[in-house]
């Protein structure tokens, strides 16, 4: 009479528990490359349809000094949001420019708007920072629709553009005279 040993390896054979766990760590890990790598953005636009929301400031020109130019720049306050192919914008005199940022999915925007100062000695820059919030939300259909709210950085107060204003350096203020009151002395 023959006898067959039958032997059990482990090694060759996948458990239900092994696979179990090797398929938490895939899932482990690609959720891990997703956050940190950005890799699921790349889906967003599948999901919705993306939306360029524009963001536009206006510059003043200096009164009595030609081709002055300012250099307007954009920057993501938390580092995370999209920007635009171009963070700065130079525009010339009076003018008009805007960052266009190209946005793929619904969530809370938050830049820095600001100029760039120039080095002509004869020029004080406007250095107001702005503070811009796109709000983008999503319809039924999945097409992304933004709102943008702006307020002056570190203040309540909300203008209804984004406007720089350099002036001359040599400008002077009106200086308001108060005339002199007389005192009058108490015995």
């Amino acid at each position: 009479m023959i006898k067959y040993t039958v032997r059990k390896s482990n090694s060759n054979v996948f458990t239900s528990s092994t696979v179990r766990r090797l398929v938490t760590a895939f899932i482990m890990v690609m959720s891990f490359l997703c956050v940190i790598g950005e890799k699921c953005a790349v889906h967003a636009d599948y999901l919705y349809k993306p939306v360029d929301a524009h963001i536009t400031f206006i510059c003043q020109g200096i009164e009595g000094i030609e081709g002055g130019q300012y250099r307007i720049s954009i920057k993501s306050e938390t580092g995370l949001e999209p920007l635009p192919s171009q963070e700065v914008i130079t525009v010339n005199e009076d003018g008009k420019g805007e960052f266009i940022l190209h946005i793929t999915e619904p969530g809370t925007y938050d830049y820095q708007v600001y100029q760039i100062k120039g080095s002509d000695k004869e020029v004080l820059y406007d250095d107001t920072k702005y503070d811009v919030h796109v709000f983008v939300m999503s319809d039924e259909n999945g097409k992304l629709e933004y709102t943008v709210a702006v307020n002056i950085s570190n203040t309540d107060q909300k203008p209804d553009t984004v406007e720089f204003k350099n002036i001359a350096a040599n400008t002077t203020t009106e200086a308001t005279t108060v005339p002199p009151t007389s005192i009058t002395s108490f015995k």
